[in-house]
């Protein structure tokens, strides 16, 4: 397309769906597990932190949507923050886990 002398080129950006985490809940051998869906084949990462602090969060897993996660280590810490980043992009949801190791209280927040 051509408008006073200035060439406009470039292709759809096609967007992708946030994370969202469902389904949180604690398997038979104490491990926490949680679902997570958005853009059907688009990679999320799995980030987990022990406090909120913006620096402290490490990658520990990555996979196609959608998928279930659990982590094995979760009985280790009083406390786990989780939170599922769209590879590349800022979106992400975050659950928190708070422990005695057998009672969890599942809070959601959401960032954009």
């Amino acid at each position: 397309m051509r408008y006073d002398l200035v060439t406009v080129l470039g292709s759809v950006i096609a967007t992708t769906a946030p994370a969202v985490l469902s389904s949180p809940g604690i398997t038979l051998g104490n491990q926490f597990m949680l679902t997570v869906t958005g853009s059907a084949g688009s990679n999320y990462v799995i980030q987990i932190s022990t406090n909120l602090s913006a620096s402290n969060w490490v990658s520990i897993f990555t996979n196609a949507a959608p998928f279930t996660f659990t982590d094995s280590d979760a009985a280790n810490f009083p406390q786990g923050f989780y939170r599922a980043l769209l590879c590349r992009s800022i979106l992400f949801s975050s659950f928190a886990v708070s422990a005695p190791q057998t009672s969890y209280k599942i809070t959601q927040t959401r960032d954009d």
